[in-house]
């Protein structure tokens, strides 16, 4: 019974301490100004850092979770950000990497240094943040919305994977030294069945590492992102589109290059109905005061025709 509890409980632990939820809903306005809105939630929220700057509004809160038998606790960052200019932007995903240095020993700095080849100071070189781009082109007719965002992980993947390799090593030991030991209890004989090899190469102990990352890790990471842009949504790479929303749904596993960048592509298209307006509004008053001048001269000669008509006839 005990044996079942620790296996139960061990099984939650892993099962939900990477659990993290991203949400984030941008709205571009005709003015290339940006309304951000950024939710992070879950058990692992609080590996990551509230967006800063002016142009944030930010509330951080804990919740109880559903897990009755351990001490379960949902993290949530609530984020509003409003930037005149799409430069602006300030991230909102950023991996605290100083509470990741905090706790490492000199020897796994070492380690890290020497067997992944992280350059110093590892501060500089470990993180998560994400990017946005906006290009506005405009011409007389229409106005071009060209929005990119990139996500980028650097360096947090091998480092991850260097731990799973650690503990897989230690789980296999482990069984290794049950195994002998419950041999060496037992009666001469061969043991039924057959085992599973205990002693593993680097490439088959590299497999299992990212096997396990792409199978239990990273689909814990789960994103979702709106982008709201002026016009007709023209391009995008995006999951869904809704009207002027185009809509991304993607976790860990979608990220490329060694699961580190994840990038949002979304291209629309707006008449410039105010200038056309505008424009059409001049053309029209400027016509219009050309032919009321017109009229106007034309009734002046009218005028001086008949007084030249009366006149004439006054004499006869």
């Amino acid at each position: 019974m005990r044996h079942y509890l620790f296996a139960l409980l061990l099984g939650l632990l892993l099962s939900g301490c990477f659990e993290t939820n991203f949400n984030f809903e941008t709205v571009i306005r005709r003015d290339g100004s940006m309304d951000r809105k950024v939710q992070i939630e879950g058990r692992s929220a609080d590996r990551f850092l509230p967006p800063s700057g002016p142009e944030w509004t930010v509330k951080t809160f804990e919740t109880k979770g559903e897990q009755p038998i351990l001490e379960d606790v949902q993290y949530h960052i609530h984020g509003k950000g409003h930037f005149a200019h799409a430069d602006d932007f300030t991230s909102d995903f950023q991996y605290d990497v100083s509470r990741l240095i905090a706790n490492l020993t000199p020897e796994t700095r070492e380690e890290l240094v020497h067997d992944l080849g992280l350059p110093e100071p590892l501060e500089n070189e470990v993180g998560a943040a994400n990017q946005v781009d906006l290009v506005r082109e405009r011409s007389f007719w229409r106005t071009t919305y060209e929005y990119r965002e990139r996500f980028q992980v650097r360096r947090l993947i091998p480092i991850l994977i260097h731990d799973l390799k650690k503990e897989i090593h230690r789980k296999r030991s482990e069984s290794s030294k049950l195994l002998t030991h419950a041999l060496s209890g037992a009666q001469a004989g061969t043991p039924s069945g057959t085992s599973e090899p205990i002693d593993l190469s680097a490439a088959e102990l590299e497999e299992l590492a990212k096997r396990r990352l792409v199978e239990e890790i990273l689909p814990a990471f789960r994103f979702h992102s709106e982008v709201t842009l002026p016009g007709v949504i023209v391009d995008t790479n995006a999951t869904r589109v809704r009207r002027q929303t185009a809509l991304w749904d993607f976790n860990g596993v979608d990220f490329e290059d060694d699961f580190s960048v994840y990038q949002l592509r979304v291209t629309s298209r707006s008449s410039n109905i105010g200038l056309i307006i505008a424009v059409l509004v001049i053309v029209v008053s400027i016509i219009g005061a050309l032919v009321l001048r017109q009229r106007r001269v034309l009734a002046r000669r009218g005028g001086r025709r008949s007084r030249n008509a009366s006149s004439g006839g006054g004499v006869r």
